[in-house]
């Protein structure tokens, strides 16, 4: 399962607190294993609560959510952001960069200078 597809899952559990592994399995298109697997990775990773045939999201609407949990959020787009950040800096440039979830993946390429 890719990165793409387990943000689907986190995104309908958000939307929803709760869903089977068979709603799961239907909305991403994978098989039943596939989104088993998949919540168990999340959950190590604490964005889920894996419960007897479903998932909930651990993230409560009412509160800001976790680091962890916006760094996973469109972390594609974020990393294709970062690439186009990271060309623009040249060898001795002084960067600051604030506490978003966004700047640590401009953060992550800049051991390369």
């Amino acid at each position: 399962m890719n990165d793409k597809q387990e943000q689907i899952i986190i995104e309908f559990l958000q939307q929803n607190q709760y869903a089977s592994i068979k709603t799961l399995s239907n909305t991403v298109g994978v098989s039943q294993s596939t989104v088993r697997r998949a919540l168990s990775r999340l959950e190590q990773r604490g964005l889920v609560k894996r419960k007897h045939g479903g998932a909930q999201i651990c993230e409560q609407f009412n509160h800001f959510p976790s680091f962890l949990f916006r760094s996973q959020q469109n972390s594609l787009q974020k990393k294709k952001m970062a690439l186009s950040a990271i060309k623009l800096i040249k060898n001795g440039d002084i960067v600051f960069l604030d506490g978003t979830s966004s700047a640590f993946f401009i953060a992550e390429y800049l051991q390369e200078f």
